[in-house]
């Protein structure tokens, strides 16, 4: 089985997100300016669902700012 770090870079290139910072978090931004932070040691079981609800939730909030910004 795959490490969880490397499970998330995988969820992170299928939403489109690339890597800019690994330290203690992980810091992913996607073109659109949409940024995630996650623990780059997440523990609890459902981590990966977790953090896949983070990539949709944080597309979904900048596409409808962007919406916001150009219907002014």
């Amino acid at each position: 089985m795959a490490s969880v770090p490397s499970l998330v870079l995988r969820l992170a290139e299928l939403y489109g997100y690339a890597l800019i910072r690994s330290r203690r978090h992980l810091v992913f931004r996607h073109p659109s300016g949409a940024t995630v932070v996650t623990a780059s040691s997440p523990s609890d079981r459902r981590a990966l669902r977790n953090i896949e609800a983070r990539f949709r939730s944080s597309l979904r909030a900048s596409s409808s700012r962007a919406r916001l910004l150009t219907s002014c």
